[in-house]
């Protein structure tokens, strides 16, 4: 598992070692579910990162899978560390932009790392102002002048 500090890749690292965990017990996202009285949901949600896995959860869910204490551990780190990661990420300086606008910020961030996303993010950002470093919320793209 890796431990880099970055909110996003402390919450995929947690929850691709909670899904290798599970397919290790021979468990399906149901029998999970219905054990720990999750929706099914929850359980997809937290393994595929788009959600991330209280303290608790990990480790009702570490237990059911038969983790020894030092995996236990391993695992309520990795899941406080991606929390308090969460909560002190560099967005927290733009809490006025809209939500709306706010995962294409996240989208910016991962395509500063990713080359595959930068052309798709860094367009958008490019186009709308409001994105820009200083940009603001409130601040409306200029219109395209009309064609003739």
């Amino acid at each position: 598992m890796t431990d880099t500090g970055d909110p996003t890749a402390l919450r995929r690292a947690l929850a691709g070692e909670l899904r290798r965990l599970r397919n290790a017990a021979g468990l399906t996202i149901k029998q999970v579910a219905e054990a720990l009285e999750f929706s099914q949901s929850k359980v997809s949600r937290m393994e595929t990162a788009q959600v991330g896995a209280s303290p608790h959860d990990v480790s009702a869910l570490a237990k059911l899978y038969g983790c020894d204490q030092e995996q236990r551990d391993r695992l309520m780190r990795l899941a406080r560390d991606a929390r308090a990661a969460w909560a002190t990420g560099w967005w927290h300086a733009y809490v006025d932009v809209p939500s709306a606008r706010s995962k294409y910020i996240v989208l910016e961030m991962a395509a500063d790392r990713d080359p595959l996303l930068r052309g798709a993010a860094g367009s958008w950002a490019a186009a709308d102002p409001r994105l820009r470093p200083g940009g603001h919320p409130g601040d409306v793209p200029a219109p395209s002048p009309a064609p003739g």
